[in-house]
């Protein structure tokens, strides 16, 4: 219905961030497997944007990007911290960040302005560097420096 209005389904599947990352990888790998046979069964019109946690491990939603149903893939931080999610996501190519809480983890209502804009400066910043330098550039365990 919504793809028939001329509208873009957005399809958004969140995954435990607090398990180990090796049954993290198995429900990715699920969760990817399952996304890929619904979509062969769906309409050939059908057209959506998928908004996932990002995988633990480097390529798992790949196929999904190259799907021709599938418009965008998106990566949720899912309660990853902001470095641990850019660091993830510096590892897959083609998704795109769509952090809230992670952008937001440093954030508090009684920063003055300043601060605010500082910091919310500075995690807009790790995020883009994340996704424009990818796995090759982005510096692991380090936060990206505004100088």
């Amino acid at each position: 219905m919504i793809f028939a209005a001329g509208l873009f389904p957005i399809v958004e599947i969140e995954l435990s961030t607090s398990l180990p990352d090796h049954i993290r990888e198995l429900q990715e790998l699920e969760l990817r497997d399952a996304i890929l046979s619904a979509l062969e069964q769906a309409s050939g019109e059908l057209r959506v944007f998928l908004k996932l946690t990002i995988p633990v491990m480097a390529g798992t939603y790949t196929p999904l990007m190259g799907d021709p149903k599938v418009y965008r893939v998106l990566a949720l931080s899912g309660g990853f911290s902001r470095h641990r999610a850019c660091q993830l996501l510096a590892q897959n190519p083609g998704l795109i960040a769509s952090f809230s809480r992670a952008l937001l983890e440093d954030l508090h209502v009684q920063m003055s302005q300043a601060d605010f804009d500082r910091i919310l400066d500075h995690s807009i910043a790790e995020v883009i560097q994340a996704t424009t330098d990818g796995m090759s550039s982005y510096e692991f365990g380090a936060k990206c420096s505004l100088g």
